[in-house]
């Protein structure tokens, strides 16, 4: 999980024998956010799924695309999901529109 940073806090990892109870976990973690939310330390709490060697280049190269994406469709809304990259809508651009909203699906 590499060295410990001075500047950050450990990464902490769990197994779990039951793919089950794994699922359940997971699930339950943006419920999670409602605890931690107050405390600045809980603040940037990351739950992901622990990947192979291969899987993170997979994943390296899907986000390097996404950002290529980005900057070739600014107007889009651009998402990953299930290894693939989805445009999800459009930018608004009405100059009375807040930062961060989009037309069509919300991701």
């Amino acid at each position: 999980m590499g060295p410990i940073k001075e500047d950050k806090s450990p990464l902490v990892r769990v197994d779990v024998d039951c793919g089950q109870l794994a699922q359940i976990l997971v699930r339950h973690v943006p419920s999670l956010k409602q605890y931690i939310k107050d405390d600045p330390d809980l603040a940037k709490v990351y739950v992901r799924k622990d990947m192979t060697v291969e899987e993170r280049s997979r994943r390296r190269e899907l986000l390097k695309t996404l950002h290529e994406q980005i900057r070739e469709f600014p107007d889009q809304y651009w998402v990953v999901r299930d290894g693939k990259i989805t445009s999800v809508g459009k930018r608004q651009v009405s100059p009375d529109s807040a930062p961060g909203q989009y037309e069509g699906n919300s991701p």
